[in-house]
């Protein structure tokens, strides 16, 4: 947590009304770091008038610095019993209660501060400070707002204002005071990380990976760090980039549960349940009580079959313990469907009772009606799932498919269309989006999405994977990009026809300086008619390895696959200049 630092001790254009030749000369020689003489100044002042409160006030502030407390302390008791309403008396008597640890006695002495003097900088913004460490925003906030708007520039008010804004959650205006603050301090890791985490509440995921990113320069071994970043990236659905944070963070702070848990929870999210489980193991044994994690590892394990007898059991037993938790009864459900369908059935029937917003109960229901040949039935929680994620395109795939299998036609066209709008390059999405429109006649239409789907590799998807990926991720990154060149040269020894590897084979060959055997490789691509992402990947890697030619052919056919995107239109251009010639290049910005 970021820390105001305690301000100087008060001095003042005019200390006290008392203020006297052998006072200005002690400040003189405090301001030149001879406390000793400045000390003794004052000592002989007062042998002469012990009652002088400026000479006591400037004595307490004196011994202050010299670390001298409890002296101090007796020196601002005199000056406050002779002027016990001096604004300046009363913010170093607080600050000296602050530097000695009395918090409370300092937080009211800066409230009699600001009842002499309400706009007083130095007392409400220590009593700021002080709201915000007793996690009190809205009571900082109001004693910042007494500040003059001339006292509220300067880094630490900035600062104060970020961190009481963020802890009412107004996570965008904290934002924006933290990013001045970072401004002034570039590589200052407390203002960065501050920013970062602001921005990362607001939702402003790149703005949030940036600062972020450049706190973890300034710290790489931070696990806050790694795992607030790795947060990002899945607010970003960069899933596998995640994970690589949270394996660096696992493996610095092997003690940190959140980090196993949020690792565990991506992994399943990706597929990787054998990674899943075993993160879940690794939490578990550091929070060996979360019923929740028992049965999140019950369900990764019945996902891919490891001891169903086990995890069906560890399932059951949880819903016995936890009769009104409505996850639990819908993952004991999905997890019966193959084997107990209608004990399924009724478990997900709990699941909806006990909270009737759960979608995936729905879905988990809907399937099993499905398969069942109840389409009715599947029909109604299809629908009632995508009432509750009506942009979800894999529920509202569910709901047109279920319409075409009630000769629904014109119910599904909507639907399915809404779903290609929102995921264009999900294959089932399309397959039955093509199949409806021929279904209703729209022949044409129907001929444009089927060839649509022909570009897509039916293959991709989130499929359930072994386990592994963790393993990786913690190699070296030598050993890594070793482990993933051999990877990508067995799948396509093995699997010739997988265009995705062969692109991937592309970029390796072209790193390698290979390039007839790269040239052979794009021949291959090409005709195994790649979607436009991948066109448009193998383009940029040609424009990158300088193939201008071949790269300005796989990114026309990139364009003609996947439309006319900026960034495509940009690299072409690119290519063309260079392929082409300068006049070409232009021509072809122009048409952009």
């Amino acid at each position: 947590m970021l820390r105001i630092p305690l301000p100087l001790l008060i001095l003042g254009a005019v200390l006290l009304h008392a203020q006297n030749d052998a006072v200005a000369a002690a400040i003189a020689a405090m301001q030149q770091g001879d406390l000793h003489s400045a000390e003794q100044q004052l000592q002989a002042e007062l042998k002469t008038r012990p009652g002088n409160p400026a000479a006591l006030a400037v004595l307490g502030v004196v011994l202050d610095q010299e670390k001298k407390f409890d002296e101090a302390e007796s020196a601002y008791k005199r000056a406050l019993a002779i002027d016990p309403s001096e604004p300046t008396l009363l913010n170093n008597y607080g600050n000296h209660l602050l530097a000695a640890g009395h918090v409370e006695a300092a937080r009211q002495m800066f409230l009699r501060t600001v009842a002499v003097h309400p706009s007083d900088k130095n007392a409400n913004v220590q009593l700021a400070r002080l709201a915000v460490d007793r996690k009190r925003g809205v009571e900082a906030l109001t004693y910042l707002e007494h500040l003059s708007r001339a006292d509220r520039d300067g880094v630490d008010v900035d600062l104060l204002f970020g961190m009481a804004l963020s802890s009412v959650r107004r996570y965008g205006e904290a934002e924006d005071h933290f990013r001045r603050v970072q401004a002034a301090k570039p590589d200052d890791f407390d203002a960065v990380y501050a920013l970062g985490l602001a921005a990362s509440k607001a939702k402003h995921a790149e703005q949030a990976q940036q600062a972020l990113e450049h706190a973890l320069e300034l710290q790489p071994g931070n696990a806050d760090v790694l795992y607030d970043l790795a947060v990002v990236n899945l607010q970003q659905d960069k899933g596998i980039e995640a994970m690589a944070l949270l394996v660096r963070g696992a493996r610095i702070a092997p003690e940190r549960a959140d980090i196993q848990l949020l690792l565990a929870q991506s992994a399943a999210r990706l597929g990787y349940f054998e990674d899943s489980i075993a993160a879940w193991d690794k939490y578990l044994s550091l929070k060996p009580a979360d019923d929740a994690a028992v049965r999140e590892r019950a369900f990764a394990a019945a996902a891919i079959g490891k001891s169903p007898e086990s995890a069906l059991q560890d399932l059951a037993a949880f819903t016995q313990k936890h009769p009104t938790d409505a996850v639990g009864h819908y993952e004991l459900g999905t997890a019966l469907s193959a084997s107990e369908p209608a004990q399924a059935a009724e478990e997900l029937t709990r699941a909806i009772k006990l909270k009737p917003t759960l979608s995936a109960a729905y879905v988990a229901r809907g399937l099993l009606s499905h398969r069942q040949g109840n389409n009715d039935a599947a029909l109604r929680d299809f629908a009632a799932a995508a009432k509750q994620e009506p942009h979800n395109p894999r529920i509202l795939d569910r709901l047109g498919e279920a319409y075409l299998a009630a000769n629904h036609p014109d119910a599904a066209l909507p639907v399915l269309q809404k779903a290609a709008d929102i995921a264009p390059q999900d294959a089932s999405v399309l397959l039955h989006l093509g199949r409806a429109l021929t279904k209703a006649g729209q022949t044409s239409a129907a001929a444009g999405v089927f060839a649509r789907y022909r570009k897509l590799d039916v293959r991709a998807g989130n499929p359930l994977h072994g386990g592994g990926l963790v393993e990786f991720l913690s190699l070296p990154p030598g050993e890594q990009q070793a482990r993933y060149r051999t990877g990508v040269e067995r799948t396509v020894a093995a699997q010739p026809d997988n265009v995705e590897a062969q692109v991937k084979y592309l970029e390796l060959l072209l790193e390698d300086g290979k390039r007839q055997q790269a040239r052979e490789v794009c021949r291959t691509i090409l005709n195994l008619k790649p979607s436009g992402e991948l066109l448009a990947e193998g383009g940029r890697a040609l424009l990158e390895a300088e193939e201008y030619a071949t790269a300005e052919e796989f990114l026309k056919k990139g364009m003609a696959a996947a439309g006319s995107l900026p960034e495509l239109q940009s690299e072409l251009a690119q290519a063309r200049f260079y392929s082409a010639g300068p006049q070409a290049g232009l021509a072809e910005r122009r048409e952009f």
